[in-house]
């Protein structure tokens, strides 16, 4: 993630209602290019674009929700060094290995694994 696309996605929250927001709709039928171009500009506190990330995330349980190591997923703002849209997969410990994609619709997969838990004394 660089620091012009973090700048961009800023800007794009500070002046939300300027322009004319994505819907679900219009998101899916972009061309591969300007959906990977239009994903850090989504803002998500607008219900139309909140929307596509619902819907995102929808699509990816169907895909690959059934699979055991999947836990929770969460497609939306991700903190990590600056804000970022992505889809967030949470990958359970134990369970047989699962290979994700690298994106999703255009969205960045953080995967996030489930740690050792400590036995008290």
């Amino acid at each position: 993630m660089n620091l012009k696309t973090i700048i961009n996605f800023s800007k794009n929250i500070l002046e939300s209602g300027k322009s004319e927001s994505l819907n679900k709709e219009k998101f899916f039928n972009l061309s591969k290019e300007n959906r990977d171009k239009a994903i850090q500009e989504l803002n998500p506190y607008k219900k139309n674009e909140w929307e596509i990330f619902k819907e995102v995330e929808k699509r990816f349980i169907l895909e690959y929700g059934n699979h055991e190591a999947i836990g929770k997923v969460f497609c939306g703002l991700y903190s990590g060094v600056g804000s970022f849209n992505c889809l967030s997969v949470h990958i359970k410990k134990g369970k047989r290995k699962i290979k994700l994609p690298k994106h999703y619709h255009g969205f960045h997969i953080i995967k996030e694994y489930e740690s050792k838990k400590r036995k008290k004394n």
